[in-house]
């Protein structure tokens, strides 16, 4: 019987003992562009093996991926557009027992085109503080670009380098003039956050494929801002989650906030930046529209259409 048998025997039947007074303490970072993610955690005393499963989504089965008696591993399985990992410590004394288990991390990711913009929104994510080795904190929290893309932009002058946009203002990019440090708005004071919706401006040097990695039960309360929808406008706005979201879940908080549905013609609307949008149909009392689901990173507009604005803020899941 190999030793993930074992585990799950021991787990089954041996029940799940000797826990670490805290959580393994595990964070993730993408290296250099995004060609792989590294995870690392702390020793837990007495393990003799950690196991790291992965998932496709947040609330996916999590399969064995690896294992070892390293307290580091790095996936560099490109065929994903998100996963999520766990570690457990584990010691063996004729049975497995597990000494520790890890909250969850993991990563969205998606191609920037050749040129040009890329909208997006970031995940519900708390992204840590990096050292100046560029490796992340355990339970810390950062709003800063530096820190949540790192080195994956190109860097470059004000007129070269990718930039990270924030929609209604703001942006910041890696600065040739000061070894590629990040500079700009977003930066100094730190000021990237969920709920905003952002672009990224690509030049012609490479298509990066862009990581955003972060911790999915942070050690406190996600951070979400509130934002204000002026009347007559539209607002950018990105809903701060690692699932997809039924538009029932989100258009009730919508609709206590006080945005106004109508017909298709007269009510408030959510539209995903280049794809569809929805309404709330106050004859029918359901929502319409073929946007049907809120999806992680991606960016939207919440469209009012009165002459009153209302204040949004998403409840984190």
């Amino acid at each position: 019987m190999n030793s993930v048998w074992w585990a799950i025997v021991a787990v089954l039947f041996f029940g799940m003992t000797a826990w670490a007074d805290d959580p393994l303490q595990l964070t993730i970072y993408a290296t250099g562009n995004g060609d792989s993610l590294v995870l690392r955690w702390v020793e837990i005393a007495d393990a003799t093996e950690y196991w790291v499963y992965a998932g496709e989504r947040a609330d996916d089965d999590y399969l064995v991926i690896g294992g070892g008696g390293e307290r580091m591993y790095a996936d560099e399985d490109k065929g994903h557009s998100s996963r999520f990992y766990r570690v457990e410590a584990l010691k063996y004394d004729g049975t497995y027992v597990l000494l520790a288990r890890s909250d969850t991390v993991g990563y969205f990711t998606f191609d920037m085109p050749m040129s040009g913009y890329y909208s997006f929104g970031l995940p519900g994510f708390e992204f840590l503080d990096l050292t100046e080795a560029n490796e992340p904190i355990w339970c810390t929290r950062s709003f800063r670009p530096s820190d949540i893309l790192d080195e994956q932009p190109a860097c470059g002058n004000l007129v070269t380098a990718d930039r990270v946009i924030r929609q209604g203002g703001g942006f910041s990019y890696r600065s040739e003039y000061s070894n590629c440090v990040w500079a700009g708005s977003l930066e100094t004071p730190p000021v990237m956050r969920g709920s905003c919706a952002y672009w990224y401006q690509a030049w012609w040097q490479f298509p990066p494929r862009l990581v955003l990695a972060g911790v999915m039960h942070p050690c406190s309360a996600l951070v979400v801002d509130s934002s204000v929808v002026n009347p007559n406008s539209y607002t950018p706005y990105s809903w701060a989650t690692v699932r997809n979201l039924p538009r029932e879940q989100v258009g009730a908080t919508l609709l206590d906030a006080g945005f106004l549905g109508g017909t298709i013609s007269t009510s408030d609307k959510v539209i995903e930046q280049g794809a569809g949008y929805m309404y709330y149909n106050t004859e029918a009392g359901a929502w319409r529209g073929s946007l049907t689901e809120i999806k992680p990173v991606k960016a939207y507009w919440i469209q009012s259409k009165h002459v009153t604005g209302f204040t949004y803020r998403w409840r984190p899941e």
